[in-house]
């Protein structure tokens, strides 16, 4: 047989193999692809996370295996070990974005920007409550780095026993008829008594040994700002990079604030809290109110150690107080996606399944959805007709949501990179100044001008 003959016959052989395994390729079943494998991170304990992450893998058929790290400590531990991933190049394909730390994060480099794969996967943001979207750069809708996990805005907490004990009438819950801060400071006195049954501004009234308070005041942001904002004041001025709180209606917010402790007598002061020896709290009914988020609507309902419906007491809800206009604040963590994932279409698809399947975390009041469509009809009905949520609670939680422009500060870690310390070293240092009565609001604020406009000005 010549070389070439041989070869012909080799080359028909291994065609007429081709043709048999092509044949048989047809018919015989094809072996499963392997499912995609996902890491995801959090600051919230499994009990929370299984509740999103597992249903929407299985809906895209996806392997996510969770981590769990802690978020404590004056410098986050969440923020710490992010950090030592992105270094290490090991960081989860999507995770939680701490506040504080989002946009920095994003403009060095290690998270995606979503708004090309978001149009490829047919999720706008349009459907997004606007101050739900982490964009780059404000609001330039160019690069978006996340988009809140939850929304959560900030009103009244009430123990309505107390209330009915104290012969008072209970807080607004409509907008259009929010108490003025003189209302709200008056009804705070008369929910305040001392050991001998007196009230603020009653003869013989002793500061000293109050056994029941109006309110609680807190040194949060989320509470003091949305005073500001409504005082007519401002954080910092429209291009992120000038510090405001020292101007007068920003200071007049903050001293009206902090009088609520030492004027009007109607909160405690940290070292009251500390000392007192009692729970100061709206379950043991030494205090009548809080003005904190949405998540206690949840906490407040649970069943010690369980996630059961078991309130310990009736718990009212309300709109805040007026200055001049109403503001309430919107606040959450977000969903991130790494910017060297290997899976950024499937991580992409994760964070946007979990914006429409955290339907249980809703339901018990522990978040508010961040997507317009969960807000009308049946949608919201499914998970807004719940016990855990007290009666009002769409006028008082939810309408200033759906029109944020007019109701709703938004949070300043979605604008400022250096909001964090600012806050941190500065400005909430220099409010417990105010608050412990060792200085006003408009000392203080001058106080710290320089080194926060410094920060600022590298937004």
């Amino acid at each position: 047989m010549s070389h070439r003959h041989s070869r012909w016959s080799y080359v028909l052989r291994l065609a007429a193999f081709a043709t048999i395994l092509a044949s048989v390729l047809a018919v015989a079943p094809s072996p499963a692809a392997a499912a995609v494998s996902l890491r995801f991170a959090s600051w919230d304990p499994a009990n929370i996370t299984d509740q999103y992450i597992k249903p929407c893998a299985a809906k895209l058929g996806f392997n996510v295996t969770t981590e769990y790290i802690a978020n404590t400590g004056t410098v986050s531990s969440y923020a710490t070990k992010m950090s030592t991933e992105f270094a290490a190049g090991t960081a989860p394909d999507f995770f939680y974005g701490l506040e504080v730390d989002t946009l920095l994060w994003g403009r060095e480099g290690f998270l995606l920007d979503q708004v090309p794969l978001r149009q490829q996967l047919n999720a706008p943001v349009s459907n997004v409550l606007p101050e739900d979207l982490w964009w780059a750069d404000g609001h330039a809708n160019t690069k978006l780095w996340g988009q809140s996990i939850a929304s959560e805005t900030v009103y009244i907490f009430y123990n309505k026993n107390t209330f009915k004990k104290a012969g008072v009438a209970l807080p607004p819950t409509d907008i259009a008829h929010a108490w003025t801060w003189d209302q709200f400071v008056n009804v705070a006195k008369q929910l305040t008594v001392d050991r001998n049954g007196k009230h603020p501004g009653q003869a013989g009234f002793d500061a000293g040994h109050i056994v029941r308070y109006g309110l609680e005041a807190d040194n949060q942001w989320y509470d003091i700002l949305p005073f500001v904002y409504g005082n007519g004041g401002a954080l910092y001025d429209s291009t992120y990079k000038h510090f405001m709180l020292n101007q007068p209606a920003a200071e007049d917010a903050i001293q009206k604030w902090a009088d609520l402790i030492n004027v009007d007598h109607v909160a405690p002061s940290t070292a009251a809290t500390a000392t007192s020896g009692v729970g100061l709290t709206l379950s043991s009914g030494n205090v009548a109110m809080w003005i904190v988020g949405n998540w206690e609507t949840y906490f407040e309902q649970q069943a010690s150690n369980s996630s059961a419906f078991k309130p310990t007491f009736p718990v009212g809800i309300g709109v805040l107080p007026v200055m001049k206009t109403y503001k309430t604040m919107d606040l959450g963590g977000n969903i991130v996606v790494n910017a060297k994932t290997a899976h950024p279409k499937e991580a992409m698809q994760m964070a946007t399944c979990i914006a429409q399947n955290s339907s249980s975390l809703w339901q018990d009041g522990l978040w508010l959805p961040t997507v317009v469509n969960q807000y009308s009809g049946a949608a919201f009905a499914a998970w807004a007709n719940t016990p855990w949520h007290p009666a009002n609670y769409r006028s008082v939680a939810v309408a200033p949501l759906l029109q944020p422009s007019k109701y709703v500060v938004e949070q300043p870690n979605v604008q400022v990179t250096q909001f964090g310390p600012a806050w941190n070293n500065y400005i909430g240092p220099a409010i417990d100044t105010v608050m412990s009565g060792h200085q006003t609001a408009a000392q203080a604020m001058s106080s710290i001008a320089t080194e926060v406009n410094n920060l600022f000005a590298t937004n």
